[in-house]
């Protein structure tokens, strides 16, 4: 397993009625189920989870990477704190 991972979010389209189903605004597929994806450095998916809200995995010896949807000031304080390096793009 890499050291090195991304995680980022990806809807899979889906048009018919569910309770799941998710609305996201200014995506290319804005209706469907919203997934996240930890991957490593060269695009292998190691994770998959249909949107959930707790993650118990210890990811403690890791860096992480995300995207300007995920970074704030307070979740890199909260995650330093807890011991895991993150990385993320801000605009």
């Amino acid at each position: 397993m890499s050291t090195h991972l991304s995680i980022d979010e990806e809807m899979v389209p889906y048009h018919r009625h569910h309770s799941a189903k998710m609305f996201i605004r200014n995506k290319p597929v804005r209706f469907g189920f919203k997934l996240w994806m930890l991957c490593s450095h060269d695009g292998y998916p190691y994770n998959l989870q249909i949107y959930c809200w707790k993650d118990n995995d210890d990811k403690s010896n890791h860096v992480v990477y995300f995207d300007n949807f995920f970074i704030s000031h307070q979740l890199l304080t909260d995650l330093a704190l807890k011991g895991m390096r993150a990385i993320g793009t801000i605009r």
